[in-house]
């Protein structure tokens, strides 16, 4: 079931903006019904504060209802918006006084790093994805509002997780010359996907 749910999240930007380009726009609907129910059927089987994030897909299904209904798109803006969103959240947050970066717990937990030097990198490393979130959230944001719907498309599922790519392989070409990381990149990857965040989030507290 969680292997069926992490295809569906990684086609379903691909297969709404080819959707929308056909002028299928009921079948893209269709796509964000099916990935927002098997979110909110996983988080309200989840416990304690994971069952409030049920509420983002809750509020997905019910603007796709209304837009079959109603012949509106507006559920297929709110996507984009709560994943740049949370990820900007995820990665600032960790920047308060008193929390330990993000990349840095991941670094120390996941790697056993302990060097202090890479472990104040790994906090540059931090600000850099926030600030990165950051601009693509005022990008979405400001797309949606304004954009034709192509070029929205274009931007919010497909071109942004191409920016996630080229920043992610960037850093870590670069962290591999300053550093002589070692770790190959299907090994950094591989621990990416597999990692417990929440876990990792509240060691980092």
């Amino acid at each position: 079931m969680h292997r069926l749910q992490t295809i569906l999240l990684l086609c379903y930007p691909l297969a709404v903006h080819f959707a929308l380009l056909s002028s299928k726009t009921q079948w893209a609907l269709w796509l964000l019904v099916v990935v927002s129910l098997s979110q909110l059927l996983t988080l309200l089987r989840a416990s304690g504060n994971a069952r409030w994030m049920a509420l983002a897909p809750a509020l997905v299904l019910a603007l796709c209802v209304m837009g079959l209904l109603q012949g509106n798109l507006l559920a297929l803006y709110l996507p984009p918006i709560l994943i740049s969103g949370g990820l900007l959240w995820l990665f600032a947050s960790t920047l308060r006084t008193g929390r330990e970066p993000l990349i840095t717990t991941f670094a120390r937990v996941v790697f056993k790093e302990s060097d202090p030097q890479q472990l104040r990198y790994t906090r540059r490393v931090t600000q850099l994805w926030s600030l990165f979130f950051l601009a693509m959230l005022l990008e979405t944001l400001l797309l949606s509002l304004f954009a034709p719907l192509e070029l929205w498309s274009l931007f919010a599922n497909v071109l942004n997780y191409l920016f996630i790519a080229i920043l992610f392989g960037m850093e870590f070409g670069y962290r591999r010359l300053r550093f002589a990381q070692r770790t190959p990149l299907k090994v950094f990857v591989q621990q990416l996907a597999t990692t417990d965040w929440p876990a990792l989030l509240r060691r980092g507290r």
